[in-house]
């Protein structure tokens, strides 16, 4: 019988990944100066950063599916979200969709992943990529948004 090791993605290639649920200090240091009012932190992992952790697999103050927040909508003034590298494409739209529903008009997405997310409602503000030392590897993507317009809004403009 074969055995693999559970750590290694064979989607992606030969890529082994460690247990790290949380960023570097001076990664949630460079985050929580960008950050506003009541803050939500999605898939927090082992973080402490933001007013209420939601995360499905780890301690947090929630346990939730970041495509099914338990939360009323428009209560945030900042959102943070470092999901699954590993996202689906066909996931993609509707994770950021549900963090655009919990962010009140004005509030601010920081948004962490290897792509660049797009969304009516949403104007993107910023955008900082923290480059890998080793050559030809991904790259994380801080994105930073604004929500432009309510909910109500978009749904109406857009025949939802």
């Amino acid at each position: 019988m074969k055995v693999t090791d559970p750590h290694v993605n064979r989607r992606i290639g030969r890529r082994k990944f460690i247990e790290a649920w949380s960023w570097p200090a001076e990664v949630e240091q460079f985050i929580a100066e960008m950050c506003e009012g009541y803050v939500i932190h999605v898939c927090s992992g082992n973080s402490l950063m933001g007013d209420l952790r939601i995360d499905k697999y780890m301690p947090a103050d929630k346990v939730g599916d970041m495509l099914a927040l338990p939360l009323d909508p428009e209560i945030a003034d900042t959102i943070i979200c470092d999901p699954p590298w590993g996202v689906p494409r066909h996931l993609r739209a509707r994770l950021i969709y549900e963090l655009r529903r919990v962010l009140r008009v004005g509030g601010k997405l920081i948004f962490n992943a290897p792509w660049l997310p797009r969304a009516p409602g949403l104007e993107l503000k910023e955008i900082w990529v923290a480059e890998s030392t080793a050559p030809m590897n991904d790259c994380g993507v801080i994105s930073v948004f604004r929500k432009i317009e309510q909910e109500s809004d978009i749904k109406r403009r857009f025949n939802l």
